[in-house]
């Protein structure tokens, strides 16, 4: 039995997401994947250019688990909102 390297990234925003960060972690996270790594994402459901629009809860992508969690959205208009939105 041998031993399988894994890894778990937290980000905001994950594939099919536009957002900078989402893009690049899904890169890491695939090349990873496809060198027989574990890995694991867990994300927002929400979508970074469409507040109203939010992603499935779970799913694999190219050998990646993705998590999605609910999250706030109390929008960038404030910065109260948008430090809510953060935490």
């Amino acid at each position: 039995m041998g031993w399988t390297p894994r890894a778990v990234f937290l980000n905001r925003f994950y594939w099919p997401d536009v957002a900078a960060t989402g893009q690049m972690l899904a890169d890491l996270a695939e090349d990873l994947a496809a060198r027989g790594w574990k890995v694991t994402v867990v994300t927002s459901r929400g979508v970074y250019a469409d507040a109203d629009a939010s992603h499935s809860a779970r799913e694999t992508h190219n050998g990646v688990d993705v998590v999605r969690v609910a999250t706030t959205r109390f929008g960038r208009g404030t910065i109260v909102g948008r430090i809510g939105d953060y935490l």
